[in-house]
């Protein structure tokens, strides 16, 4: 399935179904219903995960971090900012 077919079944799907938002660092983020959302856990994991990839950056040049389960994806996101980071997630349904 090539990208465009995938995100027009999602924008569908959310049409459809009902669906949570969460503000991040100023930006809403869309958190389908199977997703559990913490609104007070969010900022702290990206603020953790975000401090553990610049420990590593201080010794490596680069790095790869993989969430499994991601949520809301807030703290995978905050890791993809980084320009030295490899930022990859997937969740199940």
């Amino acid at each position: 399935m090539d990208k465009l077919t995938l995100a027009a079944q999602a924008r569908d799907y959310m049409k459809e179904s009902s669906f949570a938002s969460i503000n991040f660092r100023g930006k809403d983020i869309a958190v389908l219903p199977t997703v559990f959302t913490s609104d007070s856990d969010t900022p702290l994991l990206g603020e953790l995960i975000e401090g553990l990839v610049a420990e590593v950056l201080k010794e490596k040049s680069s790095c790869k971090v993989y969430e499994m389960g991601a949520g809301t994806g807030a703290a995978i996101i905050s890791v993809a900012q980084n320009t030295k980071a490899e930022a990859f997630a997937c969740s199940y349904v």
